[in-house]
C-alpha cells in the first residue's frame, strides 16, 4: 500500500520536479569514488549544490549540512549533501580547497558543468543551484537555481515527504538490501537488514535477461547478514543480481569495472 502512495506522492508532488536524476560517477577532492544511483537505489538523499567556489556561492552549505544534520536520529546515514564545483577552471587542490576544509560534506567535485547543464540551462548561473534527488525511482524532489535562507523550510518539506512516503514495509527486500561497493572490481558485499530466517537466492543476470549462475542459496538468521559475493571471475560491465525469497524479488543493477 505504501508503495502506491509514494507513487502517488510522485505524481502531484513533483509535477514541477519531474526530472530524473542524472546519474554519474565521480571522484572526490579526498580521491574517494562516489556513484549518485548507489545512494539513491539505497532509498536515500542527495543533496547537490552547484557552485562555483566562491564564498557567496558556497553560503547555502551551512544551510544544507544542518539539514542533514536534522535526520541524523529518524533516518541515519540517509541523507548526503554534495558539493558541486562548475566553473571550469576550477580545481581540487587550489580554488575548491576551501571548500573542502570548511564544510564536512560528504564529497565535494570538480567539473561538474556537464551535471550543472542537465539541470539548469548552460546560459544560466545558479548562485548556487540546488538539486535534490531521492529514492529508487531517481527522482528530482526538490530544485532551484538561486538559493535563500528559507529555502531550506521547502528542502526539508520534499525530505521528510519523502521518508514518510518513500518506504515499503521495512522487512521487505527492496528496503533492506544494500549492495556495495558499486561499481565494483568483483568482490561485492550484499546487507541485508532486519531479516527473518527466509530461503533467500542470488542470481546473476545480463542485461538481456539471461541467467549466468546462481550465487547462493541459503537460509539468513536474523538480523543484520552480510554475503561476500566474488563476481571478479566475469567480464567487465552491467549486471542484474537479483535477490529472492519465500515473499518477493528484487533486481539490482551492478557494474563490474
Amino acid at each position: 500500500m505504501k508503495k502506491y502512495i509514494y507513487i502517488l506522492f510522485l505524481f502531484f508532488n513533483l509535477s514541477i520536479f519531474s526530472q530524473t536524476a542524472l546519474d554519474w560517477t565521480k571522484t572526490d577532492c579526498s580521491s574517494i569514488s562516489h556513484t549518485l544511483y548507489s545512494y539513491l537505489d539505497s532509498e536515500e538523499v542527495v543533496i547537490m549544490e552547484f557552485a562555483m567556489g566562491c564564498s557567496s556561492c558556497t553560503d547555502a552549505a551551512t544551510y544544507l549540512l544542518n539539514t542533514k544534520d536534522k535526520y541524523a536520529v529518524s533516518n541515519p546515514g540517509k541523507v548526503n549533501v554534495f558539493y558541486m564545483d562548475y566553473w571550469p577552471g576550477n580545481d581540487c587542490a587550489v580554488e575548491i580547497a576551501p571548500v573542502t576544509s570548511s564544510y564536512a560534506f560528504d564529497g565535494v567535485f570538480e567539473h561538474c558543468l556537464p551535471e550543472k547543464n542537465y539541470y539548469f540551462t548552460s546560459s544560466s548561473s545558479p548562485m548556487p543551484g540546488i538539486v535534490v534527488a531521492a529514492g529508487s525511482l531517481h527522482q528530482v524532489i526538490y530544485q532551484n537555481n538561486s538559493f535563500a535562507d528559507d529555502d531550506t523550510l521547502l528542502i526539508e518539506q520534499a525530505i521528510t515527504t519523502f521518508f514518510a512516503t518513500a518506504s515499503v514495509e521495512e522487512n521487505s527486500l527492496s528496503n533492506s538490501v544494500i549492495i556495495s561497493p558499486n561499481p565494483s572490481n568483483g568482490d561485492i558485499i550484499v546487507n541485508f537488514k532486519n531479516k527473518e530466517n527466509l530461503n533467500t537466492k542470488i542470481s546473476l543476470y545480463n542485461l538481456n535477461g539471461q541467467l549466468i549462475t546462481e550465487i547462493l542459496n541459503e537460509n539468513l538468521q536474523s538480523g543484520d547478514s552480510k554475503i561476500n559475493l566474488d563476481l571478479s571471475r566475469y567480464p567487465k560491465g552491467m549486471y542484474y543480481i537479483k535477490i529472492s525469497n519465500e515473499k518477493e524479488s528484487i533486481n539490482k543493477k551492478i557494474v563490474l569495472i
